[in-house]
């Protein structure tokens, strides 16, 4: 069975000037380069479709504690700098296995950003996944297209990269359905492209 993907350029999302203009302010902090900001502003639009074309997808806080979780301790003090001051926000520092291994709270919502499903074991972290999440619930998540890039260790581990049609397959395994998926083509004169995969528990 084949998942259909659906390929959009989120620069078409918005009038021209509007993507410079923006892509300008994000580069007012020095540390940020062109590339970074147009895939940032980017990336940006893509959350936004994402969300408006999936209404029953809560992708912002929400009344509920959203936990945010990463291996890395200096992504956690990002986290608390840029987003501590919102409400209803957990940011830790854990292996994903391990927190999913003793966390006991169930969740509407996971979402991994470049994150843990890339780079943690399929057969390993799906089945947690779907123990620790609500009935209904909606895993996403997204990688660079398999194939972008030679398959090679990340700092976190070795990246699982996958198409489309193996994710599928692998959800299915473990009790995930509904599962789509889509590319989010770079900004012109970029090549680093985006794989989106949503599916239901």
């Amino acid at each position: 069975m084949s998942t259909a993907v659906k390929i959009r350029d989120p620069k078409t999302f918005v009038p021209q000037d509007v993507w410079a203009r923006q892509v300008k302010l994000i580069m007012r902090d020095p540390e940020i380069s062109q590339d970074k900001a147009e895939r940032i502003f980017g990336q940006t639009i893509a959350y936004f479709v994402t969300a408006g074309e999936n209404s029953d997808l809560i992708v912002g806080p929400s009344l509920e504690v959203d936990q945010g979780v990463d291996v890395a301790p200096s992504r956690e003090a990002t986290a608390h700098e840029r987003w501590g001051h919102l409400p209803g926000l957990d940011f830790r520092t854990a292996e994903a296995v391990d927190y999913l291994t003793t966390e006991a709270a169930t969740f509407d919502v996971v979402l991994s950003i470049f994150g843990a499903v890339w780079f943690v074991d399929p057969d390993e972290l799906l089945p947690l996944v779907g123990t620790r999440m609500t009935e209904g619930g909606i895993l996403a998540f997204s990688h660079l297209p398999a194939g972008s890039q030679e398959l090679k260790p990340g700092r976190a581990g070795m990246r699982h990269d996958h198409a489309p049609d193996e994710w599928t397959r692998l959800l299915h395994r473990y009790g995930l359905t509904d599962v789509r998926a889509e590319i989010i083509e770079p900004p012109a004169g970029q090549s680093a492209a985006t794989m989106l995969i949503r599916a239901t528990v």
